[in-house]
């Protein structure tokens, strides 16, 4: 059986990624305007609790949903502690994973909320930068647990290996999954990553994304241009990257021919952007 060609797959993978307007929340920035910030629905009176992954010394999103009496459950196995403690702060020295491995100290989403004292709960949020280890994360967690989450702000990383089958594969179960119950509702490219064309197709290789818990809201097809006005770039000095190409293009790809036009008619000014951020890189890097 003849097998579609690579570039098909990596265009099935990447439509996993298009984003989707509502009119129920208002978007609201949380933490800092550069690297550590993310974008979420102001629904946070509905929030009581949120699970952070991945803190390294960055806590300024989390202190910032402390600071509205959320309580925040921190985890990272690769600090010893937080420097700056809140009230609110419940800090594991631990990691997540697909799988339980105490000696190395990650474990399962599943098992961190039920170590935690929340399944069950319905009024959660999760953030996630682990580098990676979001993928495995996500394949294994139980649906039951991850729709405890009204909404999920993650960040994915090395979207450039789509070429590669085996992390193809690990994305698209990854997104599928997480897909099935919510909405992706925004998105913003972190520019400390390059923007690269792999096999024709432009992309951010490393992306913020924003999900909603798809039974809160209705959604519609894009007309959102991003970066949006409430987006600021991970890195100051650059410029932030502009996702004019697909799939993040604001109109309605009601096939996959309209889709290929649409990156036709995107690639030369994706390349532009592509170029930009090299030239910038080499002339404005902080010495």
């Amino acid at each position: 059986m003849n097998q579609p060609p690579r570039s098909h797959e990596i265009f099935k993978a990447l439509s996993l990624l298009r984003p989707y307007d509502t009119n129920s929340m208002a978007k609201r920035r949380v933490g800092p305007n550069h690297d550590g910030g993310y974008v979420l629905f102001d629904d946070f009176d509905n929030i009581s609790t949120v699970y952070s992954f991945g803190i390294g010394q960055q806590t300024e999103f989390d202190r910032a949903f402390a600071e509205m009496g959320k309580q925040l459950y921190m985890f990272d196995h690769t600090i010893s502690d937080i420097l700056q403690p809140h009230d609110n702060f419940h800090f594991f020295r631990q990691g997540i994973s697909g799988r339980n491995d105490p000696e190395q100290s990650i474990f399962t989403l599943d098992h961190h909320i039920e170590q935690c004292g929340h399944k069950g709960c319905t009024d959660l949020a999760l953030k996630m930068d682990v580098e990676g280890a979001e993928y495995e994360a996500f394949i294994e967690a139980s649906i039951e647990t991850l729709t405890q989450f009204r909404q999920i702000v993650m960040e994915v990383h090395w979207l450039s290996r789509l070429v590669e089958p085996t992390f193809r594969s690990e994305f698209v179960d990854c997104l599928e999954k997480i897909n099935s119950k919510f909405t992706l509702c925004h998105v913003h490219a972190n520019n400390c990553a390059p923007v690269i064309v792999i096999d024709g197709y432009v992309v951010a290789d490393v992306l913020e994304l924003t999900f909603v818990r798809s039974d809160l809201v209705e959604s519609t097809c894009s007309q959102t241009v991003y970066p949006s006005s409430i987006d600021h770039a991970n890195a100051w000095w650059l410029p932030d990257h502009l996702l004019w190409f697909y799939p993040f293009l604001p109109m309605n790809l009601r096939d996959e021919k309209e889709a290929d036009k649409a990156i036709n008619a995107s690639l030369v000014a994706a390349e532009q952007t592509v170029l930009a951020y090299q030239a910038n890189v080499q002339a404005e890097t902080p010495s």
